[in-house]
């Protein structure tokens, strides 16, 4: 038995599961009086303790408290991303609980901070553990996580103590770390023989690394059978994608949509719907003037830095569905879609290697990144306040660093072309398209590789 399995945090988690489990099987009325409960609750909170909230209350002459959520919805306005990234300390609550600053990955082109409280970070834990066991996997089982590192790359004491502590993390509860930074044909070869030899029950990552990690098993005709559930985040699962991933490894593909700030929000259940996990989130869906539908979010749990009616800036094709008994059904998410770029020496580069460049410059509000056929990358920069002089030299030679060669262009623009669904596309390559790859573009890249 895991030691770390005693720690009183997931002797809870152990007992919340049996909780989370009946709250699936609540009635509408239920889930709204809940939701109702727990948003009045922050509200709360927020309008006392919380100064953005308490000027929107007094400003807008706000109630103490909800009677529906109907008239939340029409009564509270919008909080828009920008606030949230140049606005932290107006949205920070001065009776914040124990936690801790994060950030971010920025797939939106605009990666954002925020404050989480340990209760919450816990709660929201317990909900993605509850999606394991949906599927018949413990959250002490073997994990393989190819993911980034984004804190490796933070600056400071904060920076060093993650570096030296999360592979002591990992190895304590039974994770294997693979970075989707590197995803050249060397290094998936390698991570496809870490985990032959790690045998992981559950892989869990970016969409597009799982995807190429199950196309070198499969071209290398390595078989995992520990494996039972292949979980693609972060990104939309294509259905070449999933088709690729289930072929490869054999494995149940849950698809899974959260945010950093947000935590889970929904994820693929065993009867083949994407469900809200309503009991932690209140989500709505706003039609927009492109035929497609804002995601609107209220995290329920995080009164240490509320989050209320929160545009995420991502987008589904349809409205929620609310069946008469159980949680609500997602449809696709859309607007995140970004392509892998390709180095000078032919080497893949996860479209979150590049946060870490762009998060620390609290000047930059959005970026944009286009690859041309011939490698050359130009980089479009939209600044928080246009009349503050930015000089991109830095942010050049890092680029120029990460692609290992290929040349860069810089400009800083007014404003960055927005998609169809309304959210800017931050990587687009005309080398490699993950939308719609050939097995022969592919190969051409590993063979380049």
């Amino acid at each position: 038995m895991n030691l770390v399995r005693c720690l009183p945090q997931f002797r809870l988690a152990d007992r919340e599961m049996t909780v989370l489990a009946e709250r699936e099987a609540w009635t509408r009325s239920q889930i709204e009086a809940f939701q109702l409960k727990r948003l009045n609750e922050l509200w709360l909170q927020a309008t006392e303790f919380v100064p953005y909230y308490q000027q929107l209350k007094n400003s807008l002459r706000l109630p103490d408290t909800f009677c529906d959520l109907n008239e939340f919805r029409e009564s509270v306005p919008l909080l828009d991303r920008l606030v949230v990234k140049t606005q932290q300390e107006q949205l920070l609550s001065r009776k914040r609980a124990r936690g801790h600053w994060g950030a971010s990955g920025g797939s939106t082109g605009q990666p954002t901070r925020f404050f989480r409280d340990q209760a919450a970070h816990n709660e929201s834990q317990n909900y993605h553990y509850r999606m394991y066991q949906q599927h018949g996997v413990d959250f002490f089982d073997r994990h393989a996580y190819v993911w980034g590192s984004f804190n490796s790359y933070a600056p400071g004491l904060g920076g060093l103590i993650y570096r030296c502590t999360q592979p002591v993390k990992d190895r304590l509860r039974n994770r294997l770390r693979l970075s989707a930074y590197n995803l050249n044909r060397h290094a998936l070869a390698e991570y496809v023989g870490r985990m032959q030899r790690f045998q992981p029950r559950v892989v869990w990552g970016f969409s597009t690394a799982v995807y190429l990690l199950a196309l070198e098993a499969e071209a290398r005709q390595i078989k995992m059978p520990s494996l039972k559930v292949a979980v693609l985040t972060s990104e939309p699962a294509f259905p070449h994608m999933v088709e690729s991933v289930e072929r490869a490894f054999d494995a149940r593909v849950v698809r899974q949509y959260g945010s950093t700030e947000n935590g889970v929000i929904a994820f693929d259940t065993p009867d083949g719907t994407m469900r809200v996990r309503e009991d932690m989130t209140l989500v709505e869906t706003v039609a927009n003037n492109q035929g497609t539908y804002d995601l609107v979010l209220t995290r329920l749990n995080n009164p240490s830095f509320p989050l209320i009616r929160y545009a995420i800036g991502d987008a589904t094709d349809r409205p929620l569905e609310t069946p008469a008994q159980g949680f609500a059904v997602m449809g696709e998410i859309i607007g995140r879609t970004s392509d892998v770029l390709v180095t000078k020496n032919g080497n893949w580069i996860h479209p979150q290697r590049l946060a870490p460049v762009f998060d620390y410059v609290m000047e930059i509000r959005r970026y944009a990144v286009h690859q041309d056929a011939q490698g050359k990358v130009t980089c479009l920069l939209e600044l928080t306040t246009s009349d503050t002089p930015f000089d991109t030299h830095s942010l050049h030679q890092q680029l120029t660093q990460v692609l290992e060669g290929f040349p860069v262009e810089m400009k800083v623009v007014e404003q960055i072309p927005v998609t169809r669904s309304g959210k800017t596309r931050i990587i687009v390559s005309e080398i490699v398209s993950m939308q719609n790859p050939s097995r022969e573009t592919l190969a051409a890249v590993t063979e380049r590789a």
